[in-house]
Formats: C-alpha cells, sequence, structure tokens
C-alpha cells in the first residue's frame, strides 16, 4: 500500500512554507474528480483500518517548519488530557522538553485519571523534529474543555508545563464548551480525563448534568483579538458542525488557516453529514482531506461514499494560503488526486 515519504518530502514542505505570509491568493477553483478517480480515492481509502483516520498522526506540523512565521495561534477545542498541545510544543519549543511521554510521566503522577495514555496511545507518539531551530517562536495556545473534572487536571498540566516563565508563549485553559451561540449549555458530568462525553445529555439524569459556558469561536476570536487562526482542532464527540456554525465569519474570512476535525456518527452528525459539510467548506474555499497514520486523501471535489464511516478525521486548509495547501498536498498518499487549484478567482 502507497504513502508518501516525509522524509523524503520534509526540504520541500519548508521551501513551500517560507511562503505563508506572502500576498494570499484568491478562491480556488478545484475541478471536480471524474468518477473513475473518486471511484480509486475511495477503494483506497476502503483498503484502511478504522484506526488509520481515528487515530492520525500529527505529520501535517512539517508544514510550519519555516523561516518566516515567527507568532502562532493554535486552538484546541475539546482538549481533554492536553496530548494535542504537548504535541504542539514538543514540536515548535523543543527545548522546553514538553512532550506526549513527559506528559504521561506528569498525569501518572497525578493518580487523578483512570486511563492516562489516551484512546490512540497518545503517550506513545514519538515527537516530530523540527529542523529550523534557528528560528525562535512565539506559540499562544487556548485549550477549551468543558467537563470540570477535566479542567482541574488541566489547570494542573498547564502549571507543570510553567510556559509563559520559561518562554514568551502562553497556554490558556477554558472551561467551556464551544458551540454555535454563546451562554450556558447543559453537559454530562463524567470522571475527568473522561473522552467519550458530549453536549448530549438526553439519557442522563439531573445529578448526571451540569451547566458549564458555552462561546463561539467567532465570538472568541473577537474577545481576544486574534486576527489569524494557524491551528484548529475540534473534537467534540459529535457536535463539530456546531462549531463550524459558530466559526462562521472566521471561515468566510478565511482567518482560520487550518483546521483538523473528527467525524463521529452521533450528535450534530445525526442531522447533516459528511459530505454535506465539506462541500459548505468547499464553497467557502477550503480544501479538505481525510487525514490518516501515514498520509491523506482529497475529498474536495472527489467525494466517494466509502468516505461516509462512522469514524474519521479530516484536515482542511485555507486555499487562500497557497503555499500552506502546497505543503499539505505533498502529504497525500502516492498516487491519489492533488488538491493544488488550477485556477483562481
Amino acid at each position: 500500500m502507497k504513502q508518501f515519504s516525509f522524509k523524503k518530502n520534509s526540504t520541500t514542505f519548508i521551501q513551500l512554507s517560507k511562503q505563508f505570509n506572502r500576498v494570499r491568493s484568491n478562491k480556488c477553483i478545484l475541478p471536480e474528480c471524474t468518477p473513475e478517480q473518486k471511484q480509486k480515492q475511495g477503494y483506497l481509502f476502503s483498503l484502511y483500518v478504522p484506526q488509520w483516520s481515528g487515530c492520525y498522526d500529527d505529520y501535517y506540523l512539517l508544514a510550519f517548519d519555516n523561516y518566516d512565521t515567527s507568532t502562532y495561534t493554535l486552538i484546541d477545542v475539546g482538549s481533554n488530557k492536553a496530548y494535542a498541545v504537548a504535541t504542539w510544543f514538543a514540536f515548535f519549543l523543543p527545548e522546553l522538553s514538553i512532550n506526549q511521554a513527559s506528559l504521561y510521566t506528569y498525569l501518572s503522577s497525578t493518580g487523578k485519571l483512570s486511563y492516562t495514555c489516551g484512546s490512540c496511545d497518545d503517550c506513545k507518539d514519538k515527537p516530530l523534529p523540527r529542523k529550523n531551530t534557528k528560528q525562535n517562536v512565539t506559540v499562544n495556545v487556548h485549550a477549551f474543555e468543558p467537563q470540570p473534572d477535566t479542567v482541574v487536571v488541566l489547570n494542573g498540566v498547564k502549571k507543570w508545563m510553567n510556559i509563559s516563565d520559561r518562554s514568551r508563549s502562553t497556554l490558556n485553559i477554558y472551561g467551556m464548551a464551544v458551540s454555535n451561540y454563546d451562554g450556558k449549555v447543559l453537559f454530562k458530568k463524567c470522571n475527568p480525563g473522561n473522552e467519550v462525553c458530549s453536549l448530549d445529555v438526553s439519557k442522563t439524569t439531573n445529578d448526571g448534568k451540569v451547566e458549564i459556558g458555552v462561546v463561539t469561536l467567532d465570538h472568541f476570536a473577537d474577545q481576544h483579538n486574534l486576527s489569524r487562526i494557524d491551528v484548529l482542532k475540534i473534537d467534540t464527540e459529535g457536535y463539530e458542525p456546531f462549531v463550524f456554525q459558530g466559526a462562521k465569519r472566521l471561515l468566510e474570512e478565511h482567518r482560520i488557516r487550518l483546521f483538523i476535525f473528527e467525524h463521529l456518527k452521533t450528535g450534530a452528525w445525526l442531522n447533516t453529514s459528511l459530505q454535506t459539510e465539506v462541500s459548505k467548506l468547499t464553497k467557502l474555499g477550503y480544501i479538505c482531506y481525510i487525514i490518516g497514520k501515514t498520509g491523506m486523501i482529497l475529498v474536495t471535489n472527489c467525494w466517494s461514499d466509502k468516505f461516509d464511516v462512522q469514524h474519521n478525521n479530516l484536515l482542511c486548509v485555507s486555499s487562500r494560503d497557497g503555499a500552506l495547501l502546497n505543503s499539505i498536498d505533498q502529504m497525500r498518499l502516492n498516487g491519489t488526486v492533488s488538491g493544488i487549484c488550477e485556477e483562481r478567482v
């Protein structure tokens, strides 16, 4: 089974990524795949086990190993045990010695979690090496987690990481949900670190619910003067479409450069479909791929019903950010259709 070569393409990623902050192009016009191409894309995806995309790797970060960008804004919606946060700091700020393994050691020492490693064995992931270590970067991370008991754990993680005292970077923890409105919402009570609790309280007793704050990303970005979000990760156990709705303006203005979201056939996904949501994002000018352990498969304008599985993860990138799109497109599985724009308007 073919896959792309991380080692072979890493230099290309860096070269293309050097253009990140230059003037961005207009909306991309991506041609529709032929029926034969769609069939092939779907067939290739069907060869992989569900965990291939359900537990993807974080090689997309290689697209940010460049010389021009010095400050990054990263948002983690559904932070849980903070393994995504540790992965980001391990890549951008390796000198802090924060990584998946060290986070696991800390979490284990607290004795607060029944399962510490993460549902995808996140603690076993190795940090991606960043070649451009001469470039000093500032990373501002905003992590959202709605479970109150897990927020307590995350505040401990923040104290342990001690980011602000050791660098110019920041880590901010918000005990809130992210959705399509601002206000309050009922959330299911869960043990700390539980990875499957969500906004679905339909079968939950009153004693099993807790009221928490909820915010849209549009409002949050206004509050915190975020002109750009470099990476957004969304894992809300079935309520990702609500997060899209609450980020309508950010998406329309292409202020989100790259985002990864989980598709899980539950919650809000029962009233929409992956094909529908990708189509909406396509109209806004985003190019989306299924992301897996060994590469990506283009979904935008190349839909196959074989993509419509119970659980997978997608990565979408702004087509106006040409250099970033080119870098990400290099990460496709070998022999699959490219998402590079042939025409712009």
